[in-house]
């Protein structure tokens, strides 16, 4: 029986590490954070022993050379896309947010890799559809702008009510 998040103690949040493994303060951030969701089912466990797909695929990144290739990354007791496994999202200061599914453990963990890479070498965190990895074209679930965002991704919204509004029939 899958465990329940909501009662799993809460702990103060873990420092994420710098390109050598160090969670000691250095008082510089990532340009970008790549997290992993450890609780991800893709089907295949009894295959590997009952190891959940996500924590596959983040073994999988780390022994792929995640770590030296320069890349924060951490692992997540659940992103809330249960239904498509093996998720990961790419995050930074005031940058666009991705999250990305549907990922294979034994296949993508390069692409991963490749992602945050371009990720963390964009100016704002911007990447183009056909920039991505092949497996993150088609498997992106959702691009959220940053906070504060002017560009051409974030319109303002009219919140003055509109009669059709009031008076629906």
């Amino acid at each position: 029986m899958a465990e329940d998040v909501r009662n799993l103690p809460r702990a103060a949040p873990a420092p994420v590490p710098d390109t050598a493994g160090n969670t000691e303060p250095n008082h510089t951030k990532p340009n970008a954070v790549l997290s992993i969701c450890l609780r991800c089912r893709d089907g295949r466990e009894n295959d590997y022993d009952g190891v959940r797909g996500g924590a596959r695929l983040a073994e999988a990144v780390l022994q792929a050379g995640a770590a030296s290739s320069g890349l924060a990354v951490r692992g997540v007791h659940c992103l809330s896309q249960c239904k498509r496994a093996a998720v990961i999202a790419v995050s930074g200061d005031n940058r666009f947010t991705y999250f990305f599914g549907d990922l294979d453990p034994a296949r993508d963990a390069s692409a991963v890799i490749a992602l945050a890479k371009l990720y963390a070498d964009s100016p704002d965190g911007f990447l183009e559809r056909n920039a991505r990895p092949k497996p993150m074209q088609a498997g992106v679930l959702g691009r959220l702008p940053p906070l504060g965002w002017r560009g051409g991704a974030v319109e303002t919204v009219d919140l003055t009510p509109h009669l059709a509004l009031e008076n629906p029939r």
